[in-house]
């Protein structure tokens, strides 16, 4: 992503299994899943760089999504 605001927040399509990947090394509840979902930062953009996402824009908002 290239800014870490609102509008480059991530869209995930099917939560549990970005939960189920989220928890492979992460320790946390699903709270502390949404909580890092919602928070800019390296770590987030890491975690959708990991992992195969597309990304589509809705009006000005770029939606990226988990995909299988």
């Amino acid at each position: 992503m290239e800014r870490n605001n609102i509008i480059a927040a991530p869209q995930v399509a099917d939560v549990d299994a970005a939960f189920d990947r989220w928890s492979e090394n992460h320790i946390g509840s699903r709270k502390d899943f949404y909580d890092f979902l919602t928070s800019p930062g390296a770590e987030r953009d890491r975690f959708f760089s990991d992992n195969n996402t597309s990304v589509n824009f809705i009006g000005l908002v770029a939606a990226q999504t988990i995909i299988d």
